[in-house]
């Protein structure tokens, strides 16, 4: 996943929380459930 399509994907589905481990994101979603996290796969730099 380029740093690109990373940017189109928050854009299109702003979350609200991003957490940035070593070389990947996890971006988390509130909804009525609770939390859900996804994994946006490695970033390649």
């Amino acid at each position: 996943m380029t740093i690109q399509q990373l940017l189109d994907e928050l854009k299109k589905y702003p979350p609200d929380s991003l957490i940035f481990a070593e070389d990947f994101l996890i971006v988390i979603y509130e909804n009525n459930e609770g939390r859900v996290g996804r994994i946006l796969g490695t970033i390649s730099t």
